[in-house]
């Protein structure tokens, strides 16, 4: 694939991912009110960085500890 396919087919998965959190959030809000659903999705974007800014996400798993008895 060139750049620009490549970049192309990013944006559209991008497009469907937003898609789909947005049918998500109106689904489970039990709405059909799209601003609303783009509210939810906003919030539960939101909700997902504040979690990974605060280090709840990682990139690798932790460091091995001690065995569990």
């Amino acid at each position: 694939m060139t750049p620009e396919q490549r970049f192309a087919e990013m944006v559209a998965l991008t497009s469907q991912a937003f898609e789909r959190m947005h049918v998500a959030a109106m689904a489970d809000l039990g709405t059909s009110d799209a601003d609303a659903g783009w509210v939810e999705v906003r919030r539960r974007l939101d909700r997902l960085r504040a979690a990974r800014e605060a280090g709840r996400f990682t990139a690798s798993p932790p460091a091995a500890g001690p065995a569990v008895p």
